[in-house]
């Protein structure tokens, strides 16, 4: 388990790498300026979107499929026709992403000039088309975790970021800030194709229909969804509240931001990604003993990881910012302004670290539901103390507050919902 843990946070570390250049490229072909603050706010609810399915859709499914007993043949048609039917439902929703993005435009940025309305509006119809490839490519990578082929995935997600990051550089110049949408929908798609398993399809179309009921993985996943959704409203937080300073402050955000979530994040996705499989394993097999032992070992290292990325980064983001932004339209006043953020990151990004390790246990025993309700409630105190924070101070401190709030309450309500269910288990044991 160590020395996948190892590979995947390694690969996930050069995902993170590729991403980090990503971002020092468009800063400096687009700079801190109306084109690319537009994108930002219109990517916020996609990117929401499929970041909460490429987190949730897994949890809720691995679950299912890893306890089932049957025979590689009902597996795989159970699987499916699992696929046929999330993708077709995806896209019927689709099929209204026309008045969904005009009515989420309005109502996230109502305070907004009709001219960036109207630009947010645009690109975020298009992308809302990401969507059921996103469903796609989430459950091809649980199928390969479940035959415990654990670094497809993550292997798969480099690709597609090292795609998005070349078309940028190829193109960014002829086509402008629209590439930025090329290249997300270009990225999903290709993870996509990359991830469709050998697999002679001897499935009618009356199987796909039969083989399954959603039913079940929907009681799961859309408490996940809503929970997750109100969990990673932390970028929606961001710019929503960050919408309301001076042209150019959402530039100066994503990037302090980015740091801090992708670093705190990377450094403990490896454990992430393997800790469900095995939670899930060691309770089927009522080993509770070493269930306990290893959540609690996995939350003592992702506090401990967590804390040194943080403090590292404190130190060093001034000078990264210095010297790999700094250029094209991107000035030294405008790095200058971004350094004065961290700040106010600093809690939250230990926050981001260890929020998803603290889930896991939870999501082993299904309790899902008592997760949504959870986070629902982290991210309606967190609105509600922002905008108090928001009229009281200012939009900095609304952020820094309202994030804080988001992933606390989350932390802390976790942990007290995992000792309740430790003492059931002792109890039945």
């Amino acid at each position: 388990m160590k020395t996948k843990s190892i590979a995947i946070t390694l690969i996930f570390i050069i995902s993170t790498f590729v991403q980090l250049v990503g971002q020092i490229v468009i800063t400096n072909v687009f700079g801190a300026g109306f084109s690319l603050d537009t994108f930002l706010a219109a990517v916020v609810i996609p990117t929401t979107v499929v970041t909460v399915i490429y987190g949730t859709l897994n949890d809720a499914f691995l679950p299912y499929l890893g306890r089932m007993d049957k025979s590689k043949n009902q597996t795989e048609t159970y699987f499916f026709s699992v696929v046929f039917k999330l993708v077709l439902f995806s896209l019927l929703l689709i099929a209204f992403r026309l008045p969904l993005s005009t009515l989420i435009t309005k109502l996230i940025y109502s305070e907004q000039t009709s001219l960036f309305q109207e630009s947010v509006r645009l690109q975020m119809s298009y992308l809302f088309i990401s969507f059921p490839f996103a469903i796609l490519s989430t459950l091809l990578g649980t199928y390969f975790y479940v035959q415990k082929k654990f670094l497809r995935f993550p292997l798969v997600q480099l690709m597609g970021n090292v795609l998005n990051l070349s078309l940028i550089i190829i193109f960014a110049d002829r086509i402008g800030s629209f590439i930025l949408i090329i290249g997300f929908l270009a990225s999903i798609i290709f993870q996509v194709l990359l991830l469709m398993p050998k697999i002679k399809f001897k499935f009618s179309f009356w199987q796909l229909i039969k083989a399954s009921s959603l039913k079940p993985i929907f009681f799961a996943w859309i408490p996940l969804i809503i929970g997750n959704f109100a969990l990673r409203s932390d970028t929606l937080l961001i710019r929503t509240f960050g919408s309301t300073l001076e042209s150019g402050s959402l530039v100066y955000l994503n990037i302090i931001a980015k740091f801090f979530a992708l670093a705190t994040g990377v450094i403990t996705i490896g454990l992430q990604v393997l800790l469900l499989p095995r939670l899930v394993e060691l309770l089927k097999q009522k080993k509770y003993a070493d269930t306990f032992s290893l959540v609690r070992k996995s939350k003592l290292a992702a506090f401990l990881a967590t804390l040194i990325v943080v403090g590292g980064l404190a130190i060093i983001i001034p000078f990264l910012v210095q010297y790999l932004f700094v250029g094209g339209r991107f000035t030294e006043t405008d790095a200058q302004k971004t350094i004065a953020l961290i700040p106010y990151f600093i809690l939250p990004g230990l926050g981001w670290g260890m929020i998803n390790i603290f889930f896991q246990p939870l999501l082993a025993l299904r309790q899902q539901p008592l997760l949504g309700i959870l986070n629902v409630v982290a991210l309606s105190l967190a609105i509600a103390i922002g905008k108090y924070l928001l009229i009281a101070l200012n939009p900095l401190v609304a952020i820094s507050g309202s994030l804080i709030i988001l992933l606390f309450v989350g932390i802390i309500g976790s942990e007290i919902l995992w000792q309740r269910e430790k003492q059931k288990l002792t109890r039945s044991n």
